[in-house]
């Protein structure tokens, strides 16, 4: 049998084709695999959320025996000031960001749609910002007289309301309080230490027959970031000081807010001592001030003594 030669250009255009073939498989096999990567991370994001009861102290009942009625449960929110209607919306981006099932409402003064346009920046900007949190992430607006009288509840049977400014950090943790936690008399709020307030987390139901709170839900739920001021040298650590958080509330007694562009001495001055506490507390005031940016369309307040 005859050998086969091959002359040069046959050669080539042999080993061109080769390499074509090996590199047009290894795009397939790549596309392939980024392919189900990618459907496997869309359902789990797509999952539906379902909050289960775990912990003893909020339900007597198991969440297998029904699912709650979404359209029932609500996150509000009440600014009475101009200046706090960002913070709150931003606390309703949080809860879409994150999934939460329940519906998101905001309460605010009906002078507030009943003034005229023009002439008050502050009402503008408010307006603004409202109009925005009901296009983006579902905030419905609901108008109140002056003197609240609890009308509001409307259909609701049982809403939660968190104190703000503050960053959500784990929503379903504060849906499963909202849907399964037992409110004896119709109230129920945080219990205080560690600079948390009784009023940074409130649940009230359509029953309500007492301002004073039936149940006490643990402040793991929430942390002040006032708190990062507490830890000496060596003894913070992140993880277990966000475990089990749902809600960051900013309330830090040497800062006016995380609304304000404070002075950097200020800030420089109010920096937890521990430097791990410090690296938290500086990251969380800059996500603060990065999401009010992206959520209302406004930078830092200038602080003024």
């Amino acid at each position: 049998m005859g050998r086969i030669l091959l002359s040069q250009s046959q050669v080539s255009v042999l080993l061109s084709t080769i390499i074509i073939s090996l590199i047009t498989l290894a795009l397939f096999l790549s596309g392939y695999t980024l392919q189900q990567h990618t459907i496997a991370n869309l359902r789990t994001s797509l999952r539906p959320l379902h909050p289960t009861s775990h912990n003893p102290t909020l339900s007597q009942s198991s969440p297998a025996e029904g699912t709650p009625d979404w359209t029932r449960l609500a996150h509000l929110q009440h600014p009475r000031t101009h200046f706090e209607v960002c913070s709150s919306i931003q606390i309703f981006a949080d809860l879409h960001r994150l999934r939460s099932p329940a519906r998101r409402i905001l309460v605010f003064p009906r002078s507030w749609a009943k003034e005229g346009k023009g002439g008050d920046f502050e009402l503008e900007i408010s307006r603004r910002v409202m109009r925005r949190g009901a296009r983006r992430f579902g905030v419905e607006l609901r108008p109140v007289e002056d003197k609240d009288d609890g009308a509001w509840m409307g259909d609701l049977e049982r809403v939660m309301m968190l104190q703000s400014p503050g960053i959500v950090v784990d929503a379903a943790r504060l849906d499963e309080v909202l849907a399964y936690g037992v409110l004896e008399n119709g109230t129920a709020s945080i219990s205080e230490g560690a600079g948390v307030a009784a009023n940074d987390l409130t649940l009230v139901s359509r029953l309500a027959a007492s301002e004073n709170a039936s149940l006490t839900l643990p402040n793991t739920l929430i942390r002040s970031i006032g708190g990062l001021h507490d830890f000496s040298k060596g003894s913070f650590n992140a993880t277990a000081w966000l475990e089990d958080t749902a809600y960051i509330r900013f309330s830090d007694p040497l800062l006016p807010g995380p609304e304000y562009d404070a002075p950097w001495s200020m800030k420089f001055a109010a920096r937890p001592r521990n430097k791990d506490a410090d690296w938290t507390w500086t990251k969380l005031y800059g996500d603060f001030a990065q999401r009010r940016l992206e959520v209302c369309g406004l930078e830092l307040e200038e602080w003024r003594e």
